[in-house]
């Protein structure tokens, strides 16, 4: 049998030795790079996302969407996910545990009703808003309705006054008390001018809020409730309309 040997192919302008050593070097700085990428992650695996859900009052929509982006830039590792309603609606429904973690309410009743059956936590009960009423027209309607106030729903061009079904909605519920009380003929209509009811003529409109005692995020779900509590939450509502409880 016939052996032959081999020898490494060395580069004639290196010595063996300075071979073996950036070979060496090479591999060295290859395990030490393998190492420190298995420990790296990307930014977006760094933090697992976490998701708040949210059931609120459909007169939240427009504010509410504001508040949820601005939580999000400060709290980039949790997605809020929102569904709107009517309050009574969502009270049926979490009175079978619908899969939400906070509740947010157009008014104080159904949230203490939850706390009371023991579906809400006592402690997390809070108010965040208060609400007003409006009487709204087209920009384009002949109805005066700066001048008319509440009187605009007599004028005869009016054909279809709409309002929250008051059976599920307190501002259904609100509307109703301000035109029995200020005497008018008929409860509203659809794009442009507004003429706010006089907030005497009908209960407060106060919205309160609660997390749900089967939330399955509770730490994530009091610092939103802590943001909508706070001067970012209430400067948002303010700007839509609302004012805070206590004014």
């Amino acid at each position: 049998m016939i052996r032959r040997w081999t020898q490494p192919i060395i580069p004639r302008s290196r010595s063996y030795e300075g071979w073996a050593r950036e070979v060496g070097v090479a591999v060295f700085l290859l395990i030490g790079l393998s190492a420190a990428l298995a420990g790296y992650r990307r930014p977006a695996e760094a933090a697992e996302t976490r998701t708040l859900r949210v059931a609120a009052a459909a007169d939240l929509k427009v504010a509410f969407a504001d508040i949820v982006a601005a939580f999000e830039r400060q709290n980039p590792d949790v997605r809020v996910e929102v569904t709107f309603g009517s309050s009574g609606n969502f009270y049926s429904q979490l009175l079978s545990r619908a899969p939400f973690d906070l509740f947010l309410s157009a008014d104080l009743d159904y949230p203490r009703r939850l706390v009371e059956q023991g579906l809400a936590a006592p402690n997390s009960e809070f108010s965040y808003a208060v609400g007003g009423l409006v009487i709204w027209v087209r920009k384009a309607s002949p109805i005066a309705l700066e001048k008319l106030g509440i009187e605009a729903l007599r004028d005869g061009s009016v054909r279809k006054i709409a309002i929250a079904n008051p059976r599920h909605a307190p501002y259904g519920r609100a509307a109703e008390a301000a035109f029995h009380s200020l005497a008018a003929a008929a409860p509203l209509s659809d794009e442009g001018r507004s003429w706010e009811i006089p907030a005497d003529s009908y209960p407060p409109l106060e919205q309160g809020g609660v997390i749900l005692s089967w939330a399955q995020d509770r730490q994530t779900a009091e610092v939103l409730r802590s943001f909508i509590v706070g001067d970012s939450g209430n400067e948002i509502l303010h700007r839509y309309g609302f004012r805070s409880p206590g004014e």
